[in-house]
């Protein structure tokens, strides 16, 4: 199971934010055991740096021992997939974070796993 949270200031509409999640999921959904969650949200380009300025960034939460290949395949996916989506007007770069957890590092429904 992993968690795709997307952060962009890219100028999409609702149409496009929902296109790029779904490919994005079922892109990904292979490379990961059960459904990925993916969650998109857009930030207001005039609040962000100009190096922030058209991109996207990713953090994939999940647990640890991801192996290399595998965060290969994730970068490639999500960076074709924004390329496709939103690269027709503006060059998109994509930033992508692998943030891991021990599953003791967990809480889940109110509960602390360690």
């Amino acid at each position: 199971m992993a968690t795709i949270l997307t952060y962009s200031t890219l100028d999409i509409n609702e149409e496009q934010k929902r296109a790029f999640t779904q490919a994005l999921h079922h892109e990904l959904r292979p490379l990961f055991i059960g459904n990925p969650s993916v969650i998109f949200r857009s930030l207001d380009p005039q609040y962000a740096s100009e190096q922030a300025k058209n991109t996207i960034t990713v953090t994939v939460l999940r647990p640890p021992a991801v192996p290399l290949e595998q965060k290969r395949n994730i970068a490639r996916i999500v960076q074709e997939s924004a390329q496709l989506h939103f690269g027709l007007t503006t060059d998109v770069h994509t930033a992508i974070y692998f943030w891991y957890h021990d599953d003791p590092d967990v809480g889940r429904s109110g509960v602390f796993a360690a």
